[in-house]
């Protein structure tokens, strides 16, 4: 969690006061406020380091006899995801590509990261494990995902061709089925795709099908 920290974003998140505007921002999870009150004096400590060892395409580990290999999938849930494939064990580190029970896109590039869930899928792992929720042992989860992203990215390129606006692009296309996919009647999980999916999906989705630049944004909540 704190590796993918900027020193900037530590020190807002570490600032006078802002524990007390997260205790007063609206709908904040309890469960999230009590992590952060106990985590906080340990993130003060905290520092950010810069790697000492470094790759643009692949890194290849050797683990004793076991090869590691350290992959840049292009462009995905961010600007700068890294995966690690095993592949005696065909076993797969995928980060935030596969996030459960709901992906993120804050900070996503819907049409890359689509390619990059083929070819996360072409590697038919057995066990692969999320940047956050459970291990998973097929790819069903991520072809759910994948299903999604395909569903925005048609979706987004329409609106292009049809010379809708972001605002009205944002309001022809309807996520409601995916909602219901990913978070049935959960009123958490249906707040946590509306707040890390659906909230920034169909914008990045809508700028990238423009040929526009899509900005990583910030973490959403009162820590911004």
């Amino acid at each position: 969690f704190i590796a993918a920290f900027t020193p900037g974003f530590l020190q807002r998140m570490t600032a006078d006061g802002v524990l007390e505007r997260i205790r007063k921002s609206p709908g904040i999870d309890a469960h999230l406020l009590q992590d952060f009150e106990r985590g906080l004096p340990e993130l003060k400590k905290a520092r950010v380091l810069a790697p000492d060892v470094t790759f643009d395409r692949e890194l290849t580990i050797h683990l004793g006899k076991r090869e590691v290999r350290v992959r840049f999938p292009g462009r995905a849930n961010t600007a700068g995801d890294a995966i690690v494939w095993v592949p005696d064990a065909k076993v797969l580190v995928a980060g935030d590509l596969v996030v459960w029970p709901t992906p993120y896109a804050t900070s996503a590039y819907p049409a890359e990261w689509l390619t990059a869930m083929h070819s996360l899928l072409a590697l038919d792992a057995v066990a692969i494990v999320p940047g956050h929720g459970p291990v998973q042992r097929d790819g069903t989860y991520m072809q759910q995902i994948a299903g999604a992203l395909r569903f925005v990215v048609d979706q987004a390129g329409v609106a292009v061709r049809d010379g809708l606006t972001l605002e009205e692009a944002r309001k022809r296309i309807d996520l409601a089925s995916l909602r219901r996919e990913f978070a049935g009647d959960d009123p958490k999980r249906r707040q946590a795709f509306d707040e890390y999916f659906a909230a920034a999906v169909v914008t990045n989705a809508y700028k990238q099908a423009r040929g526009e630049p899509t900005d990583e944004s910030r973490f959403p909540g009162p820590w911004s």
